[in-house]
């Protein structure tokens, strides 16, 4: 026996035929076929679990079967674009289709299938997807559909807001400004579909001002109603959870995520020193009489009363606080 040490290359294989002869050493026709089968076992070990290529895309794309098979797709751009898959059906089952994106601005990729549709970690199905920087989506064919296999990024939590230390990567800051409806499509989705004078209003009356006090400045606008769209303005606001029925907060308007509640002091009674026996402190100089250093009214013989408590404080009621930024995932 002679040791064989296999090649990394995908090798033809034969069959005898009846008319070839047995022939063994390093180059005999009888390990031909013995060859082949162990140099295609070692392309295939070298390749396990990596891809054929890794392609940069800097542009509108659309998948080639024959000629992206295996590929890593990384999607650098500067602006929207779109990447094309193919029809599921047109390849093996399980044939995975991998992106990643790179993008130097607030942008965004659409991956749209050419025929069947993607289906999502939430089971439901769609014919488009969104990519901003930095994400990642791995697609499985299978049959008529894709799979989504891996989809990391905020592909399903567009829309949550939080409190952060510093901008994160694919948030906006929520301080009322607008933006371009096609560079955040999940974003403008999920304002899109809150409810009408609620979560979402038009231009006109997000600016509006009833009575002086600035009702609708925490939901979304619908900007010039096709292009844009405008952010909350949640600046300097504190969260507070909806009531929902408890009977605790019901000053709110619209009662609704993004509802405006005004500062407010409970109602509560102040117990004042009587002071009808005293009166003003005497300054130096005053012409009338006085008992204990305090002012006589004037026009009648008793003590003043006061007719306010007063405390001087800040510009606002509130409590004690730590500043966060106001973002929101797009």
């Amino acid at each position: 026996m002679i040791q064989y040490t296999p090649q990394d290359s995908f090798t033809d294989s034969d069959i005898y035929d009846l008319t070839d002869l047995v022939i063994g050493g390093t180059n005999g026709v009888s390990n031909t076929p013995i060859k082949a089968l162990l140099d295609r076992t070692q392309y295939l070990y070298n390749r396990l679990g990596r891809y054929d290529s890794v392609k940069t895309v800097t542009g509108a794309y659309s998948y080639d079967i024959e000629a992206d098979a295996r590929s890593l797709f990384v999607v650098s751009l500067t602006d929207n674009s779109v990447f094309t898959l193919p029809d599921p059906s047109a390849l093996p089952a399980g044939t995975p289709i991998s992106l990643r994106t790179r993008y130097s601005a607030i942008k965004a990729l659409t991956v749209q299938c050419s025929a069947g549709q993607i289906v999502g970690d939430d089971g439901v199905a769609v014919s488009l997807m969104y990519m901003h920087t930095g994400e990642r989506l791995r697609l499985v064919a299978n049959g008529s559909i894709w799979e989504v296999d891996l989809a990391d990024g905020n592909f399903y939590t567009a829309g949550e807001s939080f409190g952060g230390r510093k901008q994160m990567l694919n948030t906006a800051v929520l301080n009322g400004s607008t933006y371009n409806r096609a560079d955040m499509p999940r974003l403008t989705s999920f304002g899109l579909s809150l409810t009408t004078g609620q979560g979402i209003v038009d231009d006109i009356t997000w600016f509006s001002n009833p009575g002086g006090v600035p009702y609708y400045r925490g939901l979304f606008s619908t900007g010039n109603g096709t292009t844009t769209m405008r952010l909350p303005d949640e600046r300097a606001m504190f969260d507070r959870y909806l009531d929902m029925g408890r009977g605790l907060d019901n000053d709110r308007f619209p009662n609704a995520p993004g509802g405006y509640a005004a500062d407010l002091i409970k109602s509560h009674t102040l117990t004042v020193e009587n002071m009808s026996r005293r009166g003003y402190p005497k300054q130096s100089g005053d012409r009338y009489g006085t008992q204990n250093n305090y002012f006589i009214d004037k026009d009648q013989d008793n003590w003043y009363k006061p007719l306010e408590v007063r405390y001087d404080g800040g510009g606002e009621t509130r409590p004690k606080s730590i500043g966060k930024i106001p973002l929101i995932r797009y």
